[in-house]
């Protein structure tokens, strides 16, 4: 597998999470991702991404989750495809839980939740590897597949977000 020549994406999500009571008040908390394809006989056959998270803990305490789905609308994306996920805090190696949602028949969305198992310090930096999908089949634009010497898709075909920490970005 080979990088492409170009630089790699870079997609700063400005998605802010409200902070908590431990973030200096003058520094908003956020969220930054860097995405680079790998390109394997001329296709991209894998995102690379790597997410920073500043700042933000969960309110009360909670403990640090991300989410992914298991599959949107019928379409199976995310979940399944991460390989080599890390997550590291300033105190080193953050360890993760991992739970399914219960599977429910027809076209609901249902997600893989990772829990850490110790409080989080922040910052946040969480790697990982998902590979695309060859088009089988007709539907929703869910799940990210090569197209065009790059990729098709949208954000809940490769990214794991966390699913505790509130976004402020909608509001501004």
């Amino acid at each position: 597998m080979t990088t492409l020549p170009t630089r790699p994406a870079l997609l700063l999500c400005s998605l802010l999470f409200l902070g908590s009571a431990s973030a200096a008040p003058d520094v908003e908390p956020g969220l930054a991702i860097v995405v680079k394809p790998l390109v394997t006989a001329g296709q991209v056959s894998a995102l690379e991404v790597r997410q920073q998270l500043t700042h933000g803990a969960p309110a009360g305490g909670a403990l640090l989750r991300f989410n992914a789905p298991l599959a949107l609308y019928g379409v199976p994306v995310l979940a399944e495809k991460i390989t080599g996920l890390q997550v590291s805090d300033a105190q080193g190696a953050l360890p993760l839980t991992t739970a399914d949602d219960p599977k429910q028949p027809g076209y609901t969305t249902a997600y893989r939740h990772w829990q850490a198992t110790r409080q989080a310090v922040y910052p946040v930096t969480v790697q990982y590897r998902i590979g695309t999908e060859l088009v089988t089949q007709s539907g929703p634009p869910f799940g990210m597949k090569p197209s065009g010497g790059g990729v098709a898709g949208n954000g809940l075909g490769f990214l794991l977000l966390p699913e505790n920490t509130s976004s402020t970005a909608a509001g501004r």
